[in-house]
Parts: C-alpha cells; structure tokens; sequence
C-alpha cells in the first residue's frame, strides 16, 4: 500500500499544476492590447514569483498530520489483521499436517483438507488485495483533499497578491536554492491551519 510519507513528490506535482492553473488564470485576465514585458519589466515580473517549502508544509499542517495519523493507523490495523489471518491459517496447515502424519485421516480427507487450505489462502489473499485496493483508494482521497485545500487557498492568496509563479519547494525537488524573501510557506501553513 501507498505510505502517507510519499505524498511530498505527489503534493509537489499538484503544486506546480496549480501554479500553472493560477498563472493562466492571470494571463487571461489581462486585457488582449496589454503591452508585452519590456526588458526593463524583467524585475517586476520577478517581484511575482513565491514558492511554498512543501516539507516544512506537511510537517506543520494539522489536517495533514491528523488524515495521515488517522491513515497510519489504518494500515497498522490491516498489517495486524493480516498477521492473525496468516498465522491462524499457517496453525491449521500445522495441524493438518500433524493429523495426516499420524494416520488420523484418510487419503480421501487429506484431499479435502488440502483444497479447503487452498480455497482458505485464496481468500486470505483476496482479502489482501480488496484491502489494500481500499487503501489506495483512500490514499487518493485524502491527495485529493489535500490538493483542494491548498489550491483554494492559493487561489485567495493570488488573488490577494497577483503572483504569477507559486512553486513548490522540496529537498528533493528540481529547486537547487531559494530566496527567503520569496518563501510564503509560513503565510500558506497559518491560512491552512486557520482554515482546518
């Protein structure tokens, strides 16, 4: 199953879609005889571009550490089920094998107790499957989720400062060195948090 922790590389692709939302929703708002960027406009353009440290981000967002709590202990439930699951059957296979080694069953019913092991494990993993299926799934809601409350508000925020570039900033992202100047992820945490 999907880990919480591997929705940095997700959030940071959703960020940049967003950007790339928001960047065409200010270009098509201006008007079709509006002067293109002259040399000299080059630092203005510049003044417009942010970026949000998705790390320090996720790290502080409370609705992201509770969904993802919340999520963690799914799966440790899952893990644990399965673990019983499997160790009930490895039991039964055990004692099965004790009874057609003692020559308590007949060939006709170490058969049977045979298919029965195997139907009982094909189960087991199709259980296995559906549940981690489920979490998947569930997975995907919650980036969604995630995904609308950080567009929203960077919407708002773009509204409010007309950016043309809000880039998400990762350790492991293409993004080699940032100005602090530029950093809105304090700004983003506190509206998010304020928003759960």
């Amino acid at each position: 199953p999907y880990r919480m922790n591997k929705i940095s590389p997700v959030l940071n692709v959703i960020l940049l879609v967003a950007v790339a939302v928001l960047y065409y929703l200010h270009f098509r708002s201006e008007p079709a005889d509006a002067p293109a960027l002259a040399p000299g406009n080059a630092a203005q353009a510049s003044a417009k571009l942010a970026y949000v440290n998705i790390d320090s981000l996720l790290s502080k967002y409370d609705y992201y550490k509770e969904v993802k709590a919340e999520f963690e202990k799914k799966q440790q439930q899952f893990e644990e089920e399965m673990n019983r699951r499997g160790k009930a059957l490895e039991s039964e296979y055990i004692a099965t094998q004790e009874k057609a080694r003692s020559g308590q069953m007949t060939e006709m019913q170490m058969q049977e107790a045979e298919q029965a092991m195997m139907k009982k494990q094909q189960d087991l993993m199709a259980f296995k499957q559906d549940k981690e299926d489920d979490l998947v799934k569930e997975q995907k809601k919650l980036n969604d989720e995630l995904y609308a409350k950080i567009l929203e508000f960077l919407k708002r925020s773009h509204a409010k400062n007309n950016y043309n570039f809000i880039f998400g900033y990762t350790k492991e992202g293409g993004i080699l060195l940032a100005n602090d100047s530029l950093d809105l992820t304090q700004e983003v945490l506190e509206g998010l948090n304020q928003n759960n």
